[in-house]
């Protein structure tokens, strides 16, 4: 027994020494990039095997844009995708990483009212009026959207010098004074987010993660939880 009691005691120091760098009581030279590399090499020894085929990604690449046009495409065209992704391919949700910021403005319409008005052509211009909605194509992507399990996106910036926000936040999370208490997410300075007919007509929305980078640039964590004009 006292053979083995220099044993135990270097164990137990080494131990409480750990116990301590993990409660950040103490600081070890080096600590944290081992830690680093320990859990690099338990996310690798745990990653699940093959591709998830339930799991599709629809992306608008260089050949989509050879064969669709330019982008960013009509909002109709948007609507009769995803028209498409639901009723063809009976898709189960979607996700758009895409901010839908601004009204998509119809400058065809446009042209029209202002030749219409060169010419005093009132009477016209107020028929155009009438039938300007049946061509908005904003609604026509918002009816798209609706009663379907579709998330869109937006984002926080996180620069206190940009301040303005843009777009129509979702409704915020509720959380009890514990739970309220324990969390310290991410502060944004502003938000970009989706026009209020897109974001009214969708359940949903998440926020493309600002990446906390470690040390070493390696991207080990992201928020799940953020905070809205914290700055």
């Amino acid at each position: 027994m006292k053979k083995r009691l220099p044993i135990m005691l270097i164990n137990f120091l080494v131990v409480c020494i750990a116990l301590l760098h993990a409660a950040n009581v103490i600081v070890l030279p080096g600590g944290e990039r081992f830690e680093n590399l320990l859990y690099d090499l338990r996310v690798k020894l745990t990653l699940p095997g093959g591709v998830d085929e339930r799991i599709v990604i629809v992306d608008i690449d260089e050949h989509s844009l050879r064969e669709e046009g330019h982008w960013p495409w009509s909002r109709s065209k948007l609507a009769a995708l995803t028209d498409q992704l639901f009723d063809k391919y009976e898709i189960a949700t979607l996700g758009f990483d895409v901010v839908f910021a601004e009204k998509e403005e119809n400058r065809e319409i446009d042209a029209l009212r202002e030749v219409a008005r060169k010419r005093g052509r009132t009477s016209f211009i107020a028929e155009l009026d009438d039938m300007a909605a049946g061509l908005d194509r904003d609604l026509r992507f918002a009816q798209a959207l609706v009663d379907r399990p579709i998330t869109l996106g937006y984002y926080f910036n996180i620069n206190p010098e940009r301040t303005e926000n843009s777009g129509m936040l979702p409704a915020p999370l509720s959380f009890d004074d514990s739970v309220k208490n324990a969390l310290v997410p991410p502060r944004g300075c502003s938000y970009g987010a989706n026009i209020k007919p897109l974001q009214s007509s969708v359940a949903s929305a998440g926020f493309f993660s600002n990446p906390l980078l470690g040390p070493d640039g390696i991207v080990r964590r992201v928020p799940t939880v953020h905070e809205s004009e914290g700055c």
